[in-house]
């Protein structure tokens, strides 16, 4: 559409097309004779605004990258298994079977199990002469009503007779380092205490007992010092201190100086602390 008195061009550009629609209002004002759809063509294209609506982005889609996420679903053998519990095949050694009851308990725990759970998830580890004890057991008794106290107590009655643990009574009761390191001699004397929880039924006793069985050269800078320690854990950080400065008074004394003297056939010391060789003529 074209105005009649003012020839404008609605292809025009823009801004062109905007002043010259400004130049037609104010020419309205001064020509009376200017029709009026032209000015409100005019006034309304100078305020034309146009709108582009922008759409939001599409939501992606969430991609796996191979998380395994336990569920509450998932069985329970299988939840059980990825904390990789360890196989009991019946051992003898009591130390042994404390061990894998030890750890098999902390990993139950950890699990929040029932009673039945943990008896189930137990004795699935159960292998070799363990596994035909174990078949033993579920001929004799009800395993769907039994506890984990009653599995304990059933574990403990095989693999901690009176035979066995009598002869670690003994020992511990007989235990000196010797020629163990700290170390090595704590570890024993752990092991011990584990099968004689009795002889050990406090911290105090406990501490008397590691005490006593240090070298007496260790035994008394531990129990001699201005705080003696109050816990086995102290006693023990002391008693390796106590070892290390023993062993390089040891060595300095090795690398001393050595000396041959000829004195006739009287042998004449050189003097304390030398290590000296005397040949006799």
């Amino acid at each position: 559409m074209v105005s009649e008195r003012f020839p404008i061009s609605y292809h025009a550009s823009p801004r062109i097309h905007f002043k010259l629609l400004q130049t037609a209002k104010i020419r309205w004002y001064a020509d009376e004779d200017v029709q009026f759809e032209d000015v409100v063509m005019a006034e309304g294209m100078s305020k034309m605004r146009v709108e582009v609506p922008i759409d939001p982005p599409a939501a992606q889609p969430v991609q796996n990258r191979g998380v395994q996420v336990a569920t509450n679903h998932e069985p329970l053998y299988l939840r059980f298994k990825r904390m990789k519990p360890k196989e009991f095949n019946g051992s003898t050694d009591p130390l042994v079977a404390q061990g894998w009851l030890k750890s098999i308990e902390l990993v139950l725990n950890f699990m929040d199990l029932t009673d039945n759970e943990k008896v189930k998830c137990a004795s699935y580890y159960l292998m070799d002469d363990a596994r035909i004890w174990w078949e033993g057991i579920e001929l004799s008794r009800d395993i769907s009503q039994m506890t984990w106290e009653d599995f304990v107590q059933e574990f403990n009655e095989q693999y901690f007779n009176m035979s066995v643990t009598s002869e670690h009574y003994d020992e511990f009761n007989n235990f000196r380092q010797g020629n163990l390191s700290v170390t090595e001699a704590v570890k024993r004397f752990n092991q011990l205490a584990r099968l004689c929880p009795h002889m050990v039924p406090n911290e105090q006793e406990r501490l008397r007992r590691m005490i006593g069985m240090l070298k007496p050269e260790i035994a008394v800078i531990v129990d001699s010092g201005t705080a003696p320690p109050t816990t086995t854990a102290k006693c023990v950080r002391c008693a390796l201190r106590a070892e290390y400065h023993l062993n390089k008074q040891k060595e300095s004394q090795c690398h001393a100086p050595t000396y041959t003297i000829y004195v006739g056939e009287r042998l004449r010391r050189h003097g304390p602390g030398r290590h000296l060789t005397y040949i006799l003529k």
